[in-house]
């Protein structure tokens, strides 16, 4: 019994140590004003607002892992939702200024470890990507019909395009990802020669290539779990 009360006052300890060394930086005014801190967006379409709450007007919204300038933040904490935190006045590298709510940045003092803190979002980014793009796609037009085109994503980061009926030639190969264009990029081209935009839609995902004119749209035919199998291999 005593042993079994040592242990779980170690655990509660424990607990607490690693809820300190999780915590979240917030600086106050005064270190704020030595201009060293650095935020980093946590979520896609973040919100850039005029003034410090939830109703201003909204002046930019940034992708996930946009770096940005912290130089001031608001007196005290505000509620929105289920979350309680600053909103940071901050400054973009195209020059915009304003603020954007505490839940959407992570904190960085240390500038060196940026570039760690980004690595880990893209990969982190990349694994989610992979997962929910895996599958047959087809291309469709204007109309959500059929046509021609068809590529299939494999979860270990290969990918198989061919056209109708001449799936003997298909080219297959490597896909990296653009995160800062939303571009995934065919190292042996395709067989509609382009690379393609995605769009992220709550958990859904929309590709289609970058071009106006002759746009070509692609949709999901089939999931099936040998093609995120092939990342096990």
């Amino acid at each position: 019994m005593f042993l079994l009360k040592n242990i779980l006052i170690l655990s509660i300890i424990l607990s607490v140590i690693n809820l300190n060394n999780c915590a979240k930086i917030s600086p106050d005014k005064s270190q704020l004003e030595k201009n060293t801190f650095i935020g980093i967006t946590t979520n896609n379409n973040s919100a850039v607002r005029i003034d410090p709450f939830i109703f201003s007007a909204r002046i930019d919204q940034l992708k996930k892992s946009t770096t940005v300038k912290i130089y001031d933040k608001t007196p005290e904490k505000h509620r929105i939702g289920k979350f309680n935190d600053y909103w940071y006045k901050i400054k973009l590298k195209k020059g915009i200024t304003g603020w954007i709510y505490g839940s959407n940045l992570k904190i960085l003092e240390d500038k060196d470890s940026i570039d760690n803190y980004i690595s880990d979002f893209i990969e982190e980014d990349l694994d989610y990507l992979q997962k929910n793009i895996s599958g047959k796609w087809w291309s469709i037009n204007k109309y959500e019909t059929f046509t021609n085109h068809c590529i299939e994503f494999f979860g270990n980061g290969k990918y198989k395009s061919y056209i109708r009926e001449k799936k003997d030639e298909a080219i297959e190969s490597d896909f990296t990802v653009d995160f800062n264009k939303n571009e995934i990029i065919f190292l042996k081209g395709t067989s509609f020669g382009k690379n393609l935009k995605f769009i992220v839609r709550g958990n859904t995902y929309i590709l289609k290539n970058s071009l106006k004119k002759g746009e070509i749209r692609f949709k999901k035919i089939l999931k099936d779990d040998k093609y995120n199998e092939e990342k096990e291999k």
